[in-house]
This record gives structure tokens, C-alpha cells and sequence, in this order.
């Protein structure tokens, strides 16, 4: 558990979903709760924000089992997908999405998933300098309806 937990830690660290600051929180309550686990002595070990930060940076994907570390990308990805798909409008946050989405595919096995993101990447790249037939909002709005639906097929989690 403590290692799965770590990667996802370390996952929604770099998609800024959680902070240094919370995952130290969240260490000295683990600890409360229960004083050996070694994830929350480790954390709680670091001094400042930054620490926690490279502790986090310094860990590697091989470190984890690749069934666990796609179930929980997929999971990670999820959340984010659907915690950010209808704030973004702009071009700029768009770019910032996919980097993201990016981040979290290269922990996955799962070829679907990335051509579809990548797909509509492309396309609204190409919408966004004028050269598509779709406006950029219809395009967005195609990609949310196949992302949801994509989500919701369990036989996907599993490709």
C-alpha cells in the first residue's frame, strides 16, 4: 500500500493537484495513526517543502509494479481529466492540459488512451490556427464526450 501510495503522491505532486505542503500533513497524521509506516517517517523526515518536492522528483516509475502503476495512473489521469476538462478554454490551458495528460501516459501501457488525447491535440492545434472546418469549442466539447464515454467502458481500464 505504501508504495502505491507513494506513486500516486508523487503523480498528483507533479500535476500540482496536491502540494509539499499537504503531503507533510498528511504524513504526520499517518503517522498518528499509524507510527510505522514508512512512507509518512520518511516524509516526515524532510525539513521544507523543496525537500519533500525532490524526495518525490527523485522517484522513479520502475519502482513500482506496473499493474498497480497503470490502474492507479488511470485513476490519477481520471481525476484530473475531469477536475480540470470544463475550466479550460483557452488556448494556453489547453497546452497546459495535454502536458499533463502526457505526464500521466507515459506511466500507462494503454495505446488507446494516448492516441485518443494525442488525436485531439493535433486537431485542435490545427483548429486553434485556423486550418480545421471545427471551431476549437466544438472540437474540445467532441473530445470531453469520448473522453467520458472512454471512462466509462470498463473494459478499457484493462487494455
Amino acid at each position: 500500500m505504501t508504495n502505491i501510495y507513494k506513486f500516486q503522491l508523487k503523480m498528483e505532486l507533479d500535476l500540482k493537484l496536491i502540494t509539499p505542503e499537504e503531503i507533510q500533513n498528511w504524513a504526520v497524521l499517518a503517522l498518528e495513526n499509524d507510527p510505522t509506516n514508512e512512507l509518512a517517517l520518511d516524509i516526515c523526515f524532510l525539513s521544507n517543502s523543496e525537500q519533500i518536492s525532490q524526495y518525490f522528483k527523485l522517484t522513479e516509475k520502475s519502482e513500482f509494479c506496473s499493474y498497480s502503476r497503470d490502474s492507479l495512473a488511470i485513476k490519477v489521469l481520471e481525476n484530473y481529466i475531469f477536475k480540470h476538462l470544463n475550466t479550460w478554454n483557452y488556448k494556453d490551458q489547453i497546452d497546459s492540459f495535454f502536458q499533463n495528460t502526457h505526464y500521466l501516459i507515459h506511466y500507462l501501457e494503454n495505446a488507446e488512451l494516448g492516441l485518443l488525447i494525442r488525436s485531439y491535440e493535433s486537431q485542435l492545434d490545427v483548429a486553434f490556427l485556423g486550418y480545421s472546418q471545427l471551431e476549437p469549442e466544438t472540437l474540445w466539447e467532441n473530445f470531453k464526450l469520448e473522453l467520458k464515454a472512454y471512462f466509462s467502458s470498463a473494459t478499457n481500464f484493462h487494455n
